[in-house]
C-alpha cells in the first residue's frame, strides 16, 4: 500500500505540517523574488517558468492545509486547541495566496511605463519579504518547539525574537510603501493603465508582509493565552 507523502508528515507530530506549510510558502516567496527581478529585466520566458512554479507551490500549500483539516487531532491532550491551530494555518495560507496573486499579475507583463525609481523601491520591498519569510519559518519552528516542550521559557523567548523580527521588517515595508505612494505625484507621465497596474503590484507585495505579520500575531496570541 502506497502512503500519501502528505500523510507521512502527520505521523511524527501533528505540528510538523505547520512547519512544512511555512517552508512551502518561504520557497514560493524566494522564487517570486527572482521572478520579480526578471520581470523588470523583461526576461519573460524564465519569469513565466518561475511564476508557474510559485502557483504550483501555492497549490501544494492549499493541499497541505486541506490535509491538516482532515488529519489534525482534536484530543483533550493537545497543548493548543485544534481550532487555534487551524486558525493559524488559515492566516499562514494567506501569505502563499498573495504570492500566487503576485505571480499571476506578473504574467500580464506590463513594465514599460514604470519609472526606474519606483522599480528600485518595489525590488527593495520584495527583498525584505524574503527576509520576512525566513524569519517567519524560524518563528513557526520555534513555536513548534514551544508547544512540544509545554511552553518552556527559553523556547518562548526564541519564538518572540523571530516574531519581533517579522514585525520590524514589516514596519520597514510600510515606510517604503508610504514613500512609494507619495512618489506617484512626481511621475505625472504615467498613463492611467500603468498607474493602476503599478499600484496593484505595490499593494500585493506589501500585503505579503501584512499577512506574515498577522500570522505571527496569531502565534503571539497562542503563546500569551497560556
Amino acid at each position: 500500500m502506497t502512503t500519501n507523502p502528505l500523510t507521512k508528515i502527520f505521523i511524527k507530530s501533528p505540528f510538523d505540517p505547520i512547519v512544512k506549510h511555512a517552508e512551502i510558502t518561504k520557497k514560493a516567496i524566494e522564487e517570486l523574488n527572482v521572478a520579480f527581478t526578471l520581470f523588470f529585466e523583461r526576461d519573460y520566458t524564465k519569469m513565466e517558468e518561475l511564476c508557474k512554479e510559485v502557483i504550483d507551490l501555492e497549490t501544494d500549500a492549499d493541499n497541505l492545509k486541506a490535509k491538516m483539516r482532515e488529519k489534525l487531532p482534536s484530543g483533550i491532550f493537545m497543548p493548543v486547541s485544534r481550532g487555534d491551530i487551524l486558525d493559524l494555518i488559515n492566516h499562514q495560507d494567506k501569505i502563499a495566496d498573495q504570492a500566487e496573486n503576485l505571480a499571476q499579475w506578473l504574467l500580464i507583463k506590463e513594465t514599460s511605463s514604470i519609472p526606474l525609481k519606483m522599480v528600485e523601491y518595489m525590488k527593495k520591498i520584495m527583498d525584505i519579504n524574503v527576509k520576512i519569510a525566513e524569519a517567519y519559518v524560524n518563528a513557526v519552528k520555534e513555536f513548534k518547539d514551544v508547544i512540544e516542550t509545554i511552553f518552556m521559557k527559553k523556547e518562548i523567548n526564541d519564538v518572540m525574537k523571530y516574531i519581533k523580527t517579522v514585525e520590524s521588517l514589516e514596519g520597514e515595508i510600510d515606510r517604503i510603501q508610504f514613500t512609494l505612494r507619495n512618489s506617484f505625484f512626481d511621475f505625472k507621465e504615467i498613463d492611467p493603465v500603468s498607474l493602476y497596474y503599478t499600484t496593484k503590484i505595490i499593494d500585493i507585495i506589501s500585503d505579503i508582509s501584512d499577512k506574515a505579520e498577522a500570522s505571527v500575531h496569531r502565534i503571539r496570541i497562542l503563546i500569551t493565552k497560556r
